[in-house]
């Protein structure tokens, strides 16, 4: 539900960002249509001394290397506004895709959290996730058993979590392929954290 609600605030948050580019770059290229034809008569009269005889000669074409000039420059300005506008909505749907991709990870198991609060082990060490910000990855197996994932790797190693005397225990014990954690005794998940986040 979670994942739901992030990924269609990211959504209406790259809409609403979308909605205000384009108008920006109306405005922009509202002001840049009405702004050549100003200078245009300003440099003519300036240029030819701002009698009547040069308003006149501008008026029938005197001054065509002003007004190309000033296509150009609306030319320009409206591409570097198309440019800027496209390169924000591809932030955008880079950064949509990101969300998308980190809510997945998260519903498959990979995103930090272990999936739901099945019991007290499952909910401490929700909280202690929440509040470490850890490199590790945790998927509930079975009641006290997680496999748990290095960011990076691809393959998962099991761990036995249990509460003793009030605090949260991790256990992984060696096996013929893994040399396992702390010689297979319980040991703080603190502890845990800090050697698989640093190995």
């Amino acid at each position: 539900m979670e994942v739901l609600r992030v990924e269609r605030i990211a959504r209406e948050q790259a809409e609403a960002n979308v909605a205000e580019q384009q108008v920006a770059a109306e405005i922009a290229l509202k002001a840049a249509t009405s702004a050549p034809a100003q200078r245009y008569n300003g440099v003519n009269s300036a240029r030819r001394g701002g009698d009547e005889f040069s308003n006149v000669s501008a008026r029938s074409g005197g001054g065509g290397t002003a007004r190309r000039s000033g296509s150009r420059e609306r030319g320009s300005l409206r591409r570097e506004s198309q440019d800027a506008a496209i390169s924000r909505t591809r932030s955008q749907e880079r950064f949509l895709r990101d969300q998308a991709n980190a809510a997945a990870a998260s519903q498959s198991g990979l995103g930090g959290r272990s999936q739901g609060g099945k019991d007290d082990i499952d909910a401490r060490l929700n909280d202690f996730l929440d509040r470490s910000g850890c490199q590790l990855s945790f998927r509930r197996r079975n009641k006290g058993w997680y496999s748990f994932r290095v960011e990076g790797e691809r393959q998962d190693r099991s761990v036995e979590v249990s509460i003793t005397n009030g605090k949260l225990m991790a256990k992984v014990e060696p096996s013929t392929h893994d040399p396992g954690w702390n010689n297979g005794k319980l040991g703080p998940i603190e502890r845990f954290v800090a050697h698989f986040s640093s190995a």
